[in-house]
């Protein structure tokens, strides 16, 4: 009983809220166990049949080559992909570091930098382990050189565009905003995923990995970080 409260009490110390320290341990478990799950299906080759389905619903049945919609549509999405891409995610990284090191918040401006560059570093290391080349179901419509899996876009997205928003929100007073802002980098994160597979540059299963690898890593920098920050302050 005394080794529980023990541990209760260091909990205290750092997390006013042990439900809110147990909910984002848990969301942290629940995202890398996802991770787990779908990297050994993909491995074992049990995703292929439902990743070629989903991919194919995207396509003209006529016309494989040609994506569903307008012929606008292909214009549109991939502006939406390069909200994703490593250069726009760069310079808003850049840019967010700049302005929070001009406040002196250089804190944040680690917490920024160690989420983006140690996501970005994790997202390669799965890559080359993974190894999984890029769909050849259908036509790519950007053109991409990396291994496929995780999708480094839906990864990286998940990461930085959640890293601000958790950073906004701590200084938001509004409770009906830190919803909305946080809801807003899901969305971003989540759209620049699907246009993933609807471009041909991705299977389902590579974004569904991204997303899980992601939400977790851009979770564990927040949870570590806010534990650096009460323990610096104590």
């Amino acid at each position: 009983m005394n080794f529980i409260k023990n541990i209760r009490s260091k909990i205290g110390e750092y997390y006013p809220s042990e439900i809110s320290f147990l909910f984002i341990l848990l969301l942290m478990v629940l995202f890398l166990f996802f991770f787990i799950e779908i990297s050994d299906s993909v491995v074992e080759g049990e995703t292929y049949s439902m990743d070629k389905k989903i991919l194919m619903l995207l396509r003209d049945d006529a016309d494989p080559a040609k994506p569903l919609g307008p012929e606008r549509l292909p214009h549109v999405v991939r502006d939406i992909t390069a909200l994703g891409s490593s250069v726009v995610l760069t310079l808003i990284t850049i840019f967010a570091a700049m302005y929070l090191y001009l406040r002196k918040e250089k804190r944040s401006v680690i917490y920024v930098l160690s989420a983006s560059i140690g996501g970005a570093i994790l997202v390669q290391i799965l890559k080359f382990l993974f190894a999984r080349e890029r769909p050849e179901i259908v036509e790519h419509l950007v053109s991409e050189i990396s291994m496929s899996f995780p999708s480094g876009h839906s990864a990286m997205s998940a990461v930085i565009y959640l890293s601000l928003a958790v950073l906004i929100s701590r200084v938001e007073k509004s409770h009906i905003l830190k919803v909305y802002i946080v809801s807003f980098a899901l969305i971003i994160t989540f759209v620049v995923g699907i246009s993933r597979v609807y471009l041909g540059v991705h299977y389902p299963t590579d974004v569904l990995a991204g997303w899980s690898i992601g939400l977790f890593w851009a979770l564990f920098c927040w949870f570590f970080t806010s534990f650096l920050e009460k323990r610096s302050l104590d």
